[in-house]
């Protein structure tokens, strides 16, 4: 009798430690129809060389920190320009008359270009050194800032409405520039038609290995908030998340995390600056 009093009263102290974890506010995606169409056999390359020439002169792979940083002290003003005239390139095609690989490239390197241009401003007129919270504010996401096929579009407008929801792909999060410390590393690579899958596998396992992105921590199980905000992208169920992180995070933490189930989200918001 004392030994299923003390069964049922562990499983209710399990219960309630689970109800009383912090509340997961994901962003929803809001899908936007315009988009929902490709050219199968459109043979139009999307050329890319001017981004990944940027972030070939200005990212740091080798930083002590063990995590990329951009160097936005140095960027020239010949290259904010090559930067913008990039931009205005991208916002000049139909990417309904891609094939689906090229859009798919095409709708993450606009994503970043805008991103980065808009962080670049942004620390040239005021030093910013955070992202989200001082900085960057949130509602910086939700302006326009590009057009494309007419249709004024926003950097949450590009993710949430285009490339979540059209492509359902969760390693497109880990091709995506934060500008954060938390995020994952910004790469010296872009995707392009030919290298999407190649590229998306690398920047995954790449994240994934790292402590930033899944970590052991007192007992919890630490995981980056882009797996909180985005958690339906990867997995249907906290199990289910658990057991997609395993086939990619080092052997030790993978079997450690087994049995594990008070999850904490954690992100470092500061500017991946030098």
């Amino acid at each position: 009798m004392l030994n299923r009093k003390y069964k049922l009263l562990s499983l209710l102290a399990i219960a309630l430690l689970l109800l009383s974890r912090p509340s997961v506010s994901a962003i929803e995606m809001k899908p936007i129809e315009f988009w929902d169409d490709s050219e199968p056999l459109s043979e139009i390359n999307v050329d890319h060389t001017a981004l990944q020439e940027i972030l070939q002169a200005y990212v740091i792979s080798d930083h002590p920190s063990g995590i990329s940083r951009f160097d936005y002290d140095r960027v020239l003003d010949d290259d904010k320009a090559k930067l913008q005239a990039y931009l205005d390139y991208l916002q000049l095609l139909e990417p309904r008359q891609l094939s689906e690989a090229e859009a798919k490239a095409y709708w993450v390197n606009l994503y970043n270009a805008a991103t980065l241009n808009m962080v670049i401003d942004a620390y040239s007129n005021g030093r910013v050194t955070k992202v989200q919270a001082r900085g960057l504010p949130t509602r910086r996401w939700r302006r326009t800032i590009v057009t494309v096929a007419l249709q004024d579009m926003s950097l949450d407008d590009i993710l949430n409405g285009v490339i979540r929801p059209l492509y359902r792909d969760p390693r497109m999060h880990f091709a995506l520039f934060f500008c954060t410390l938390g995020g994952p590393d910004m790469p010296t690579e872009v995707l392009n038609g030919e290298n999407n899958n190649e590229l998306l596998d690398k920047f995954q396992e790449k994240y994934l290995m790292q402590s930033r992105a899944v970590r052991l921590e007192d007992g919890e199980l630490v995981l980056s908030e882009i797996f909180q905000n985005y958690d339906t992208d990867f997995a249907d169920s906290e199990s289910a998340l658990i057991r997609y992180l395993q086939q990619y995070v080092p052997e030790p933490v993978s079997e450690a995390m087994n049995g594990v189930y008070d999850i904490r989200f954690d992100y470092d918001w500061a500017l991946n600056q030098p």
